[in-house]
Protein backbone atom coordinates (compact mmCIF):
# COMPACT_ATOMS: atom_id res chain seq x y z
CA UNK A 1 0.00 0.00 0.00
CA UNK A 2 3.00 2.25 0.83
CA UNK A 3 4.41 2.30 -3.00
CA UNK A 4 0.44 2.40 -4.43
CA UNK A 5 0.58 5.94 -2.36
CA UNK A 6 3.88 7.37 -2.23
CA UNK A 7 6.43 7.92 -4.84
CA UNK A 8 9.31 5.41 -5.32
CA UNK A 9 12.04 7.57 -3.99
CA UNK A 10 10.10 7.94 -0.71
CA UNK A 11 9.14 4.22 -0.35
CA UNK A 12 12.67 3.41 -0.31
CA UNK A 13 14.01 5.80 2.01
CA UNK A 14 11.11 4.16 4.17
CA UNK A 15 13.00 0.92 3.32
CA UNK A 16 16.15 2.45 4.82
CA UNK A 17 14.28 3.58 8.02
CA UNK A 18 13.37 0.26 8.91
CA UNK A 19 17.26 -0.53 10.15
CA UNK A 20 17.18 3.15 12.69
CA UNK A 21 13.31 1.49 13.95
CA UNK A 22 14.31 -1.97 14.56
CA UNK A 23 17.50 -0.96 17.04
CA UNK A 24 14.74 1.87 18.53
CA UNK A 25 12.28 -0.98 18.86
CA UNK A 26 14.63 -3.03 20.38
CA UNK A 27 16.41 -0.78 22.49
CA UNK A 28 12.92 0.31 24.16
CA UNK A 29 11.37 -3.36 24.30
CA UNK A 30 14.53 -5.31 24.42
CA UNK A 31 16.75 -3.03 27.03
CA UNK A 32 20.03 -4.19 23.84
CA UNK A 33 22.32 -1.71 23.67
CA UNK A 34 24.19 -0.50 20.47
CA UNK A 35 27.62 0.55 20.04
CA UNK A 36 29.05 3.97 19.35
CA UNK A 37 29.65 2.81 15.54
CA UNK A 38 26.17 1.33 15.27
CA UNK A 39 24.64 4.17 16.84
CA UNK A 40 26.78 6.97 14.35
CA UNK A 41 25.65 4.87 11.73
CA UNK A 42 22.05 4.87 12.44
CA UNK A 43 22.44 8.48 12.91
CA UNK A 44 23.81 8.95 9.36
CA UNK A 45 20.79 7.50 7.81
CA UNK A 46 18.19 8.86 9.71
CA UNK A 47 20.20 12.42 8.69
CA UNK A 48 19.74 11.10 4.82
CA UNK A 49 16.03 9.80 5.38
CA UNK A 50 15.17 13.10 6.91
CA UNK A 51 17.15 15.15 3.61
CA UNK A 52 15.69 12.65 1.47
CA UNK A 53 12.13 12.93 2.91
CA UNK A 54 12.22 16.75 2.67
CA UNK A 55 13.51 16.59 -0.72
CA UNK A 56 10.08 14.75 -1.60
CA UNK A 57 7.25 17.39 -2.63
CA UNK A 58 4.90 14.07 -3.60
CA UNK A 59 4.24 13.00 0.29
CA UNK A 60 0.87 12.55 0.93
CA UNK A 61 -0.69 12.50 4.53
CA UNK A 62 -2.12 8.43 3.47
CA UNK A 63 0.83 7.60 1.98
CA UNK A 64 3.45 8.71 4.52
CA UNK A 65 0.81 6.78 7.22
CA UNK A 66 1.18 3.89 5.17
CA UNK A 67 4.66 3.72 5.00
CA UNK A 68 5.02 4.37 8.78
CA UNK A 69 2.39 1.64 9.61
CA UNK A 70 4.77 -0.38 6.99
CA UNK A 71 7.81 0.70 8.45
CA UNK A 72 7.23 -0.31 12.30
CA UNK A 73 4.92 -3.61 11.51
CA UNK A 74 7.76 -5.20 9.04
CA UNK A 75 10.42 -4.18 11.84
CA UNK A 76 8.20 -5.48 14.76
CA UNK A 77 7.60 -8.69 12.81
CA UNK A 78 11.14 -9.23 12.06
CA UNK A 79 12.02 -8.78 15.57
CA UNK A 80 9.87 -11.01 17.19
CA UNK A 81 10.60 -13.73 14.99
CA UNK A 82 14.26 -13.27 15.97
CA UNK A 83 13.01 -13.10 20.01
CA UNK A 84 10.67 -16.52 19.48
CA UNK A 85 13.00 -18.36 17.54
CA UNK A 86 15.56 -17.63 20.12
CA UNK A 87 13.16 -18.04 23.56
CA UNK A 88 11.66 -20.96 22.29
CA UNK A 89 14.78 -22.47 20.68
CA UNK A 90 12.70 -23.16 17.64
CA UNK A 91 14.27 -23.78 13.87
CA UNK A 92 12.96 -21.08 11.09
CA UNK A 93 10.99 -23.99 10.14
CA UNK A 94 9.05 -24.73 12.60
CA UNK A 95 7.87 -20.96 13.53
CA UNK A 96 7.23 -20.54 10.02
CA UNK A 97 5.05 -23.91 9.98
CA UNK A 98 3.08 -22.47 13.25
CA UNK A 99 2.58 -19.14 12.00
CA UNK A 100 2.08 -19.85 8.57
CA UNK A 101 -1.88 -20.82 8.99
CA UNK A 102 -1.92 -17.43 11.32
CA UNK A 103 -0.81 -15.31 8.32
CA UNK A 104 -2.66 -16.79 5.85
CA UNK A 105 -6.45 -16.33 7.73
CA UNK A 106 -5.80 -12.55 8.16
CA UNK A 107 -4.76 -12.61 4.58
CA UNK A 108 -7.92 -13.90 3.61
CA UNK A 109 -10.13 -12.65 5.87
CA UNK A 110 -8.36 -8.70 5.78
CA UNK A 111 -6.94 -8.48 2.04
CA UNK A 112 -10.42 -8.32 0.41
CA UNK A 113 -11.88 -5.89 2.43
CA UNK A 114 -8.89 -3.61 2.28
CA UNK A 115 -8.57 -4.20 -1.89
CA UNK A 116 -11.78 -2.79 -1.95
CA UNK A 117 -11.10 0.20 0.62
CA UNK A 118 -7.87 1.30 -1.53
CA UNK A 119 -8.86 0.68 -4.58
CA UNK A 120 -12.54 0.61 -5.01
CA UNK A 121 -13.23 -2.16 -6.71
CA UNK A 122 -13.99 -6.44 -5.20
CA UNK A 123 -11.17 -8.90 -6.04
CA UNK A 124 -13.99 -11.17 -6.45
CA UNK A 125 -15.26 -9.45 -9.45
CA UNK A 126 -11.96 -9.96 -11.41
CA UNK A 127 -12.31 -11.43 -14.74
CA UNK A 128 -9.66 -14.58 -14.34
CA UNK A 129 -7.77 -15.99 -17.43
CA UNK A 130 -5.29 -18.45 -17.57
CA UNK A 131 -2.55 -15.80 -17.58
CA UNK A 132 -3.55 -14.00 -14.71
CA UNK A 133 -4.05 -17.65 -12.63
CA UNK A 134 -0.47 -18.24 -13.57
CA UNK A 135 1.23 -14.93 -12.71
CA UNK A 136 -1.05 -15.50 -9.49
CA UNK A 137 0.37 -19.02 -9.07
CA UNK A 138 4.32 -17.41 -9.73
CA UNK A 139 3.70 -14.58 -7.09
CA UNK A 140 2.17 -17.05 -4.53
CA UNK A 141 5.21 -19.21 -5.17
CA UNK A 142 8.09 -16.29 -4.37
CA UNK A 143 5.83 -15.15 -1.65
CA UNK A 144 6.27 -18.29 0.16
CA UNK A 145 10.25 -18.30 -0.93
CA UNK A 146 10.96 -14.86 0.69
CA UNK A 147 9.39 -15.73 3.71
CA UNK A 148 11.28 -19.16 4.09
CA UNK A 149 14.23 -17.29 3.33
CA UNK A 150 13.92 -14.38 5.71
CA UNK A 151 12.56 -16.83 8.81
CA UNK A 152 16.13 -18.71 7.87
CA UNK A 153 18.39 -15.51 7.87
CA UNK A 154 16.82 -13.86 10.99
CA UNK A 155 16.93 -17.10 13.17
CA UNK A 156 20.69 -17.05 11.78
CA UNK A 157 21.37 -13.60 12.58
CA UNK A 158 19.98 -10.96 13.82
CA UNK A 159 16.86 -8.55 12.62
CA UNK A 160 19.14 -5.60 11.98
CA UNK A 161 21.81 -7.59 10.32
CA UNK A 162 19.25 -9.43 8.27
CA UNK A 163 17.64 -5.96 7.11
CA UNK A 164 21.14 -4.58 6.52
CA UNK A 165 22.06 -7.42 4.25
CA UNK A 166 18.37 -7.30 2.04
CA UNK A 167 19.29 -3.43 2.00
CA UNK A 168 22.92 -4.06 0.69
CA UNK A 169 21.38 -6.51 -1.97
CA UNK A 170 18.48 -4.35 -3.30
CA UNK A 171 21.44 -1.49 -3.49
CA UNK A 172 23.10 -3.74 -5.51
CA UNK A 173 20.31 -4.89 -7.76
CA UNK A 174 19.76 -1.09 -8.44
CA UNK A 175 23.14 -0.04 -9.47
CA UNK A 176 23.88 -0.36 -12.89
CA UNK A 177 27.10 -2.00 -13.75
CA UNK A 178 30.10 -0.81 -15.35
CA UNK A 179 32.97 -2.95 -16.70
CA UNK A 180 36.56 -2.98 -15.16
CA UNK A 181 38.50 -0.97 -17.69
Amino acid sequence: MSLMLNTIGFYQVCKLAQIPTMCFLELVFMGKKFSRKVVQAIVVVLMGVGVATVSDLEMNPAGTIAAIIGVVSTSAQQILVAHLQKKHNVTSNFLLAKTSPYMAGSMLLFGPALDELITGKWVFDYTWSSPAAFALVVSCGFAVLVNVSSFLCIGRFTAVSFQGTALRVSQIRHTPFTAPT
